[in-house]
């Protein structure tokens, strides 16, 4: 019981996170702007097969639902900083996509969810119809804000 009294009572982050509700164009700008960042310590930003990243470029265009990202909030010179904590693989890829540096797989080459698919199969951002493109821009993704991580963001 002794060791007990040794250990900081208290939880593990010290502040609580916040959630908000965001769209892709929004979160692509603030990586270009700098103001959202891939930190040294996240692994290789390309993991993920073609099919995947196709897959998941479906089920934002058909506004089906992703898992929500995880940023690190920090205050750098006045100005606040966001910093990707998880969902490295999915925000290169939605980046990739939006830059036409990522041409979507044909249907032959992934379980496609939409009949639709014949409309996007095989073609990148910049030749979609503009339907999809707007629902890739629009998409509202969820963002959760985590603050004062410290070690624990390596978890």
């Amino acid at each position: 019981m002794e060791q007990m009294k040794d250990i900081d009572v208290k939880p593990l982050i010290p502040e609580s996170s916040t959630s908000e509700s965001t769209t892709v164009e929004v979160v692509l700008n603030d990586l270009r702007d700098k103001t959202l960042d891939i930190p040294d310590y996240q692994r290789d930003s390309d993991q993920w097969a073609e099919p995947t990243k196709s897959l998941l470029v479906e089920s934002i265009i058909n506004n089906l639902s992703v898992p929500a990202f995880f940023f690190e909030v920090a205050l750098e010179g006045g100005v606040e900083k966001n910093y990707v904590v998880d969902g490295q693989q999915r925000l290169t890829t939605l980046d990739q996509f939006y830059n036409n540096e990522l041409t979507l797989v044909g249907s032959e080459d992934a379980p496609y969810l939409s009949p639709h698919s014949v409309h996007y199969a095989g073609k990148n951002f910049r030749s979609l119809p503009l339907a999809y493109q707007q629902a890739f821009k629009k998409y509202r993704i969820t963002v959760i804000k985590l603050r004062n991580l410290g070690d624990m963001r390596l978890e």
